[in-house]
Order: structure tokens, then C-alpha cells, then sequence
């Protein structure tokens, strides 16, 4: 017997596209939202208690806020064929048993399908939530970093008092090396790490 099984696949590549491009925009979305409902709120604050002051019934003005819901993911039919055998019985499926099987396939693709739509969900996610933290990055220190490195490469220039001026190509030679160093600590320093434990042990001995 044989019996068609057929589901709809959102896992591929331009599904998870749409899927990023699609959250990044209902976030935003839904963060104008939360300004306006707060502004809203603010304004119905101050209207009452002006109304109160006065002496006045106040009537709010209820607002409906509308859920902001992400598309359904884009999906591509797939088609695969579930086969079974009486394994030498030489016999025909009983009807019950053509309705398990049909039964039994229907929920795998069902459970195929949601775990598939999980799956997606939790990659973008995790895509976004990466590009939120890269966006914030940039907003509040890689200005401060930049700034920080230019300094480590100027300090590793500069030439002691009576010593021979170093070249253009020494000088481009020790500002490479200085901001190398630099950027590999920011991501491994043992030294650094070392050094602030020894800092909060002292800290805890003078407390």
C-alpha cells in the first residue's frame, strides 16, 4: 500500500529572508504602537485629572489597539510517498488498517509541518535578536572603541625623548601591530582577567 504524504516545507532560504525582513518591520512597528498607547495613556491621564480639578465627569476615550502579527512564513509543497507491506502475508490491508495508515501519515505531516515552522521561527529570532545587539553596539560604544584604538595606535608611535624618529613604514608597522593586539584582547585577554580578579580579591580584603 501506498499513501501520499505531502506537507509544506518554510524551511529554506528565502523564507528565512522574508521571515527577518518581516519581524524587524513588526517590531518596529509594534514599538511605535507602544509609544502611541503610552502617549495616549499620558494624554487620558491628564484629561481626567484636569476633569476631576474641575469638578467635571470625565468619559475616557477607549482606544483599540490592534494585535500586530507577523506573516505566515512563505512554504514550498514537498511530496513523498509512504509505503507499507503485508511482509510476505500475502494479503490485502483490512479497511481499519488503510485508516490508521492514512490517519497516522496525516499526523506526521502535521507534526512535520509545526516542527518545521518552530524551527524557522527560533533561527529568526535569534538572526534579529543579533542584529538588534549589533545595532545597539553601533548606537552606544563603536564610536568609543574607534576612538579608544586610534589612541593605542598613536601611543605605540610615539618615539622616547633623544631617540632616532622612526619611518613611515615602522610607524605604519607598530600602529598595525598595536591595533591587532588590541582587537585580539577585546575578544581573549587572560591577562586582563587575571589582573580584575586580583582587583576584587583586594576590594573584598579592604572591605
Amino acid at each position: 500500500m501506498a499513501v501520499q504524504l505531502e506537507y509544506q516545507t518554510c524551511l529554506f532560504e528565502e523564507a528565512y529572508d522574508a521571515g527577518v525582513a518581516d519581524m524587524i518591520k513588526v517590531q518596529e512597528i509594534r514599538r511605535q504602537q507602544d509609544e502611541d498607547r503610552a502617549q495616549h495613556e499620558q494624554s487620558q491621564a491628564e484629561l481626567k485629572a484636569q476633569a476631576e480639578a474641575d469638578g467635571e465627569a470625565f468619559k475616557p476615550d477607549e482606544k483599540k489597539w490592534e494585535p500586530i502579527q507577523c506573516k505566515p512564513f512563505q512554504t514550498r509543497k514537498v511530496q513523498f510517498v509512504a509505503c507499507l507491506n503485508t511482509m510476505g502475508q500475502d494479503r490485502k490491508f483490512s479497511e481499519k488498517e488503510k485508516l490508521f495508515a492514512l490517519r497516522t501519515v496525516q499526523k506526521y505531516r502535521d507534526r512535520w509541518e509545526q516542527a518545521e515552522r518552530e524551527n524557522l521561527k527560533a533561527d529568526i529570532a535569534r538572526k534579529v535578536a543579533a542584529m538588534d545587539d549589533d545595532r545597539q553596539y553601533k548606537e552606544s560604544y563603536d564610536t568609543l572603541d574607534q576612538q579608544t584604538l586610534t589612541n593605542i595606535e598613536e601611543e605605540a608611535t610615539k618615539v622616547p625623548e633623544g631617540q632616532e624618529p622612526m619611518t613611515e613604514e615602522a610607524k605604519a608597522n607598530a600602529s598595525k601591530k598595536a591595533r591587532f593586539n588590541a582587537m585580539t584582547k577585546s575578544f581573549y585577554d587572560p591577562e586582563g582577567a587575571v589582573a580584575h580578579q586580583r582587583e576584587l580579591e583586594r576590594d573584598k580584603l579592604k572591605s
